[in-house]
Formats: C-alpha cells, structure tokens, sequence
C-alpha cells in the first residue's frame, strides 16, 4: 500500500515483508536486520555498532540530466565510469527529485522527508550525517552541501572547495573569472582542471579514504557540475565540438504549455532570444562538464578498488535535479518536466548482498535512499523517514505497480505538486494551470501533449488532484523565487 509523503511513519520494529526481502541479499544482511530491529524508534542518541560491516559510498552531481548519461541511452556522451558502475548495479529510469531546486532537494533526501514537511525550528527528522554517526560509522561529506539549515554534521567535511580554488587562482597568478548562469555566455575555460571545485573534492574523498583504514565509513561527495555556468576545460569540449548533439523538439503547443513561472524564466534568462548556434555550444559544454564530472567520480572509484573496499561498500550514485537543456524551450531546472524532475539514480551492492535487477522503471524518489540504505546495512530506520525502501524492487519481488513519487516547487511564488504514478505525471500549480501526461505514450521523455483538458482523462485528473494536494503543507515550501 503506498502512503503519501508526510504520513507519520510507526515507530515499530521492520515489518516481516521487508525482512523477508532482504532474504534475498544474503544471510549476512538479514542478520544484522535482525539483531537491530527492535531498537526501531528508541529516543536514545548513544552510538551502536553496526550489525553488519558493510561502507556507504554516496556519489551525486548537481543537475545532471537523466538522459546525458551513457547508461541511459545517449550515444554521444562519454560517462565510462557511471556505464560500469550501472552494470554492475541497479539502474532506477523513473526517479524523480522531491524539488526541482538545489537547496529543498538536498534537505529532502538527507532528511528523508519531502522539504515542506521539515521543521527547522523544531527539527522533526535526523539527517544522514548524524543518523550514520550514532550508527558507529565514521562520516565524511566533501563537495557540496546547500542543505542550509538542516541539521546535518558529519565527523569530517573538507576544506570549502571555493575557497581552496580561489586561493589557487592567487597562486596561480590567474584572475578569479566572473562568469554568469546565462546560456548565452557558455564559454571554455582558461584554467585547468586543478582550479575546478570538483577536482578539490575529489582530492579531499581520497584523502579520507586513504586515511580510514578499517574504520566503517560512510563518505559523501558531492560534485557541483555540470551545474552551470556552461563552462568546461577546453580538452573536455573538444570531445563534443564536432559532434552533433540532437536538438530537442519544441513545439509552440510546448510553449504554451509552459507553467508560468517557466514562461517567466524564458523571458527573465533571455532563452526566447537564443540562436540555434548558441543553444548547440552551450550543450556541448554541458557535455563536456558530465564527462569531466564523470572522471571525478572514475577516480574515486578506482581508489576505492585499489584499497580492496569495493565488495565491503554499497555504491550510490544521483543527482539532485535534472537540466532543461532546452527541451520544452526552456533551460535550467525548478519544472516538473523530464528534463528537471528527473534524475539518474544507481545503486551497486557488494556480490555477497546477492544478485540485484540491473533495471528498475518503476517510479521512486530519492527520498527512498535514505531507507534503502538503513535496510542494506541492517540498521534500524529512524521513524520520522517518508519514503520506502527500495530492495523489493531491486531484489523483483515487487512490480512497484503501487508506487509514486512526488515533488514540489515555488518558483516565482506559485506553489505547485507533481505525482508521478506508472503510467501517468500529473502537476498543479496554484496559478490554476494544471498538466497531465502519459508516461506510456509515444512522446513520454519530451511530454510533448498535455491531456488535462481531454474530456476522456477527467476521472483521472481528478483522482490525481486529489492525491497529489492529500495532506500536502505548501507553506513548508522554500520560495525559490524568480532570479
């Protein structure tokens, strides 16, 4: 039975079935499960041991598009590391991000609570970083966080990234480059890949994992791109500066489909204005930063196969939101469209957890990581979690036919929700407009017809409505605002 985001979750022990689908991950597993599930929901802090020895690794990037990725069907884009890590694990093709947005996405899935539904004053949710920490593991988070003022420390956070690359350009003798969001400005960069944030990261994670020697760990990194600005190295671009990158299809019916805060940002960010030349740069520098981003996270990897922990850890890798790159006429994220709502989403677990589905379309959040994670290491899940572990759908013992997933937005002050069934999208915005698309029709990735209006569908969107605003706190939402 599937519960919407924001239900209380029982503070009891794991339920049979779920003890029964982790049966088929290994004895090991199970073990641990049981050992711990009795302490589900005990209000003390202390730290426990794990019951069983497995690390996390979790991997993301910042608005990678769920379609520029090898593993995902895209021809042309070189993602080695990211197409080994997908064969060797479970490839989610429908999950989505419970905001469109940086900041409310990122405390969403750390917390594991839809973002409307977090009490910063009051908090109402423990995060990953001390949830792992009271669980015995040594926690580390480099690159990124933006989770602002959710409560989330770990034992270890690297030096900020932008501040090291600063200090390099000084040292350098390079001028700090002043670059905006704007498509238009898309250029290659004049310094090397040293003085990129994401390479600091990447420098910090191994340092950690050099140092952590038989210590159970849980490492987080966090990459900013291929965010924009459009801007990559020059030996990056030049994988893509002679190659043609499909145009997506845009249709004035698109256009005026368009919620209208989109129809704002197309103005505001001057993308009605684009030229197809410029568009087709600013992608092949897209491209070129989710293959630079890429070798980030081969390098971490190789590291991690070098020191002998890969079949001790659990391999995660995501997003927090997608990229536009003009499909539907727009860029950037913050729509509830393809290209911005969903996001790649991996996971690889050591063999001696079992044999795992290497693809899964039923639709998940990635609020659903954070109990995934609590089920695989045996480990009593905290009672304010929203989502749904994801093992019965690794292991095939369930079709997810039940499943959905939701997000939420306020750009341009609008508030607006998205449910995601197996068959359909639905999305409303408190401006009236609402939108409806079949997932299952000939032009799903592009959404290219919005049947709200067909007098054939009207049951259905009215069961959607109903489901997607049930017990919804819209004046939970960060305003992402209109710039």
């Amino acid at each position: 039975m599937s519960r919407t985001p924001g239900a209380p979750r029982a503070a009891t022990s794991l339920r049979t079935s779920r003890r029964d689908a982790l049966k088929t991950l290994g004895t090991v597993g199970l073990s641990g499960l049981a050992g711990l599930a009795g302490t589900a929901g005990s209000p003390s802090h202390a730290r426990m041991r794990p019951a069983v020895n497995y690390n996390i690794l979790w991997l993301m990037a910042d608005e990678h598009n769920p379609f520029v990725a090898g593993f995902a069907g895209d021809r042309v884009v070189q993602t080695p590391a990211l197409d080994a890590l997908a064969r060797r694990g479970t490839v989610f093709s429908s999950a989505y991000t419970p905001d469109p947005i940086c900041e409310s996405a990122r405390r969403a899935f750390c917390s594991g609570r839809m973002a409307s539904n977090i009490n910063s004053e009051q908090p109402n949710y423990e995060a990953l970083g001390p949830y792992f920490g009271r669980m015995g593991y040594h926690t580390g988070w480099f690159g990124k966080q933006h989770w602002d003022n959710l409560v989330n420390p770990f034992d270890e956070v690297g030096e900020d990234c932008d501040k090291v690359v600063r200090q390099r350009f000084i040292d350098a003798g390079l001028q700090y480059p002043q670059q905006t969001r704007l498509v238009r400005d898309a250029t290659v960069a004049y310094w090397g890949t040293d003085l990129n944030e994401d390479t600091v990261a990447t420098e910090q994670a191994l340092g950690f994992l050099d140092a952590i020697g038989s210590q159970r760990f849980f490492l987080g990194v966090s990459y900013v791109k291929p965010h924009f600005p459009f801007c990559i190295q020059p030996e990056y671009f030049a994988r893509y500066a002679d190659v043609q990158i499909r145009r997506p299809r845009v249709t004035q019916a698109m256009l005026d489909d368009l919620s209208t805060a989109m129809k704002n940002d197309r103005s505001l960010y001057e993308i009605d204005k684009l030229s197809a030349a410029q568009e087709d740069y600013a992608r092949r520098s897209y491209y070129g930063m989710v293959s630079y981003m890429d070798d980030q996270v081969g390098r971490v990897l190789a590291r991690l196969d070098a020191l002998g922990l890969r079949e001790q850890t659990i391999v995660l890798y995501m997003s927090d939101h997608g990229e536009m790159l003009g499909q539907h006429g727009i860029w950037y994220k913050n729509t509830f469209l393809e290209g911005s709502a969903r996001v790649p989403v991996i996971v690889s677990l050591p063999s001696a957890l079992g044999a795992q589905l290497r693809s899964v379309n039923a639709p998940i959040s990635t609020i659903d990581l954070f109990p995934t994670l609590c089920e695989l290491c045996g480990l009593p899940p905290p009672a304010t979690l929203e989502g749904r572990s994801l093992i019965p759908l690794m292991t095939g013992q369930d079709a997810g036919s039940d499943r959905v997933a939701f997000s939420e937005n306020n750009r341009c002050g609008i508030p607006a929700r998205m449910i995601r069934t197996r068959r359909f999208k639905y999305c409303w915005y408190a401006d009236g407009i609402e939108q409806l698309y079949d997932m299952h029709g000939p032009d799903r990735d592009i959404e290219g017809t919005n049947l709200v209006a067909d007098p054939a569908y009207a049951t259905i969107v009215q069961n959607l409505r109903r489901r997607a605003l049930a017990g919804w706190n819209p004046d939970g939402l960060w305003d992402g605002g209109g710039a």
